[in-house]
């Protein structure tokens, strides 16, 4: 007779190894330069991910990797934008006079 269901959900969890919930993150970011040049050459994002989980070095879903590929491979250092200096050459931009009604309007603006 088999073992009852609460021996067989016991086992399952003891011989479970323990994972935490960003190990598949620490695991992505270990591999991350290998990553970077794989989608640099122009490969596919989920043949990466396939090679990788079919050898059993990530253990992460397709969504959650492409999800690290955006974030952590595909964005660039973040740095402060390049603003070009203003020349004195260059004249500012006037500042709007306003607008004013002329209730008698003229002739030649009508036309």
């Amino acid at each position: 007779m088999s073992k009852p269901l609460e021996e067989r959900i016991a086992e399952r969890i003891r011989d479970q190894p323990d994972t935490h919930p960003a190990s598949g993150r620490v695991a992505f970011l270990a591999l991350k330069d290998d990553i970077a040049r794989a989608v640099a050459a122009g490969w596919p994002v989920k043949s990466i991910w396939y090679t990788l989980f079919a050898e059993g070095r990530i253990a992460i879903g397709y969504h959650a990797f492409n999800l690290y590929v955006n974030k952590y491979v595909r964005t660039s250092p973040a740095s402060s934008p390049v603003v070009p200096e203003p020349s004195s050459a260059t004249p500012k931009p006037r500042a709007p006079t306003g607008f004013t009604l002329n209730p008698q309007p003229k002739k030649e603006d009508l036309v």
